[in-house]
């Protein structure tokens, strides 16, 4: 009992310390950046309420990338690191601090995994933690998801209300929960996107 007991804190502090060092690693990039890092709760929920290696990887992402603006070596190494926990964060090994090209392409590389994951497997909110590696790269990116994580988040409520894990009926009902978030999100971004589009225009006139 006293082993478990301690083996299990011991756990929890691995995760904690990750996650406190990504928090950190962002707050010298940006204080609103770390903010979103700090309070988000996908982050919460799946990093240390119920932890999983993906906030290991995303921790080692965002100190890997403070050190990327930093001109520092050992940040490439980190990338590593983190890919090897987690082979979708293999592609920001090509992160740049200058080219955007390159940024644009590491994005998209994680983009694929996730893509084949989640048509191919069942869709799990905490592979999606790795995509606040790139926060710091693109300010507004989880501005702009944040409809599709809250689908994520939002999954867990068949099994919260109706009990059970094992349903293949609670499995499609949560998959069709991420869906309709994911659909209302592209959706919301086009019409913001037509609305900037036509406010431009306006101010032409």
């Amino acid at each position: 009992g006293g082993k478990f007991i301690l083996s299990l804190f011991f756990f929890k502090l691995t995760f904690v310390s990750f996650y406190l060092g990504a928090v950190w690693a962002t707050n010298k990039i940006n204080k609103n950046m770390a903010l979103v890092i700090a309070t988000h709760p996908l982050i919460i929920i799946e990093g240390l309420n119920t932890p999983h290696n993906d906030l290991i990887a995303m921790s080692l992402g965002l100190i890997g990338v403070y050190l990327l603006f930093n001109k520092k070596i050992w940040s490439r190494a980190l990338f590593i690191i983190s890919g090897l926990i987690k082979y979708s964060t293999l592609p920001i090994l090509i992160l740049s601090k200058k080219n955007k090209w390159l940024n644009i392409l590491a994005f998209i590389g994680t983009l694929i995994p996730l893509y084949y994951l989640t048509f191919y497997s069942e869709i799990q909110p905490w592979y999606f933690l790795i995509l606040f590696i790139f926060l710091p790269i693109f300010p507004n990116l989880i501005k702009k998801i944040e409809l599709f994580l809250m689908g994520l988040i939002c999954s867990y409520f068949p099994y919260i209300f109706l009990g059970g894990w094992n349903s293949p009926d609670k499995v499609a009902m949560k998959h069709q929960i991420i869906i309709y978030f994911f659909i209302a999100n592209i959706t919301y971004f086009i019409i913001s996107q037509c609305y900037r589009v036509f406010l431009r225009t306006q101010r032409n006139i």
